[in-house]
């Protein structure tokens, strides 16, 4: 289950990806229209997602229900951080409602036996994005740290998330290998998956 940034957003976050790909281009940088928020996955990454797809319209009931009556919410992104291995934007929910959607979701798919891989790497609580991926060893990396370092407290805006998507897709959601399954709207009401 992805969210998307707003466009501001993200065309902020861009502008910010292009200078430090001057930096270091030899890095993997999150093209615009790959840039999300994961709400959960659903299940992890993986080559075969047949066991998965079979279960398919019991997975798309149980986003359905989980997010029944939910409304918009907003995140705001403000600052990145060094991970290993990454560079991530960090998100700030503005009120507890996306929290609640991950628990209601974790509470739908185990009550229809599909929260076997929920959590399985980590326990998702955050709402950050990935920005870059570390491909291979920093030219300059005292230079790049610095560059991250000064970009800490940037207040990149905030999106109004009013939908969520339910896709298929490889470990960085690259547009190429992502596969929309379902999109919910946010409303307050019964959702409609479209």
């Amino acid at each position: 289950m992805l969210a998307r940034p707003a466009r501001s957003v993200a065309a902020a976050l861009t502008a910010f990806l292009g200078w430090l790909r001057a930096l270091e281009p030899a890095q993997y940088y999150q093209p615009e229209a790959e840039l999300h928020h994961t709400v959960l996955s659903l299940f992890t990454a993986t080559a075969d997602y047949a066991p998965h797809l079979e279960h398919l319209p019991a997975y798309r009931a149980a986003v359905a229900d989980a997010i029944a009556e939910v409304p918009p919410f907003t995140i705001a992104v403000s600052g990145v951080t060094l991970a290993p291995g990454a560079v991530l934007a960090q998100g700030f929910p503005q009120d507890g409602t996306l929290a609640a959607v991950r628990e209601r979701l974790r509470a739908a798919l185990g009550a229809r036996g599909l929260g076997g891989a929920l959590d399985r790497r980590y326990r998702l609580e955050t709402a950050h994005m990935t920005l870059v991926r570390f491909a291979s060893p920093l030219r300059d990396a005292a230079r790049f740290v610095d560059a991250v370092a000064a970009a800490r407290a940037t207040d990149f805006g905030a999106s109004e998330v009013d939908g969520l998507e339910l896709v298929l897709g490889d470990w960085y959601h690259t547009a190429a290998h992502e596969r929309e399954l379902a999109r919910y709207r946010l409303d307050g009401a019964r959702p409609r998956a479209t």
